[in-house]
């Protein structure tokens, strides 16, 4: 079942943190995406992938925007222009409900673009969007997102299997109220 609970213009929707604009992909975003997809790096979000299938998955990244209204950013360093990862939401067909992920390109990691990617973008979900939850789905394994989740307050939740027959641990970020408070 697609659910769009908030229409979105794909190309309307442009966050800024203090080092970063999160813009939706574009085409010329394409060879940075295709690098990261071809890498080890790639490997918890079911890479490596060759060039063809790096773009069949960069347009179903541009496909998710199109159904939902909302999908994976591009994640630009706003001091160099350089595309340092993606972030966003995530929610294909038998998905759970909506994830907020993250992953950064070969040599940008450890600087803390994902951190604040996800702040900022679940900021937005829970404002603008009105969302009241959000889960990150992480392949067991991916200790630097584990951490990375648990920094931002995401409690493990469960185990879960993919539509796809792949493991993942499913983390609960904390509401909008506790947030707040």
């Amino acid at each position: 079942m697609i659910h769009n609970p908030s229409p979105l213009l794909i190309d309307a929707t442009v966050l800024a943190t203090d080092r970063l604009i999160l813009r939706a992909p574009e085409t010329r975003d394409f060879d940075a995406y295709a690098a990261f997809r071809a890498s080890d790096r790639s490997t918890f979000i079911g890479g490596p992938l060759n060039r063809a299938a790096a773009w069949r998955a960069f347009a179903t990244d541009l496909g998710h925007w199109l159904l939902h209204g909302y999908g994976m950013f591009s994640v630009i360093e706003r001091d160099t222009a350089a595309q340092v990862g993606m972030a966003g939401f995530w929610n294909p067909e038998g998905w759970l409900e909506p994830e907020l992920g993250w992953t950064l390109f070969d040599g940008f990691e450890g600087r803390g673009f994902a951190q604040e990617a996800a702040l900022r973008l679940r900021a937005f979900a829970y404002g603008t969007l009105g969302w009241t939850t959000l889960t990150s789905v992480i392949a067991p394994g991916n200790a630097r997102s584990i951490a990375l989740a648990e920094r931002l307050g995401a409690r493990r939740e469960r185990d879960w299997t993919s539509p796809a027959g792949s493991p993942a641990l499913i983390f609960r970020h904390p509401s909008p109220e506790a947030i707040a408070a």
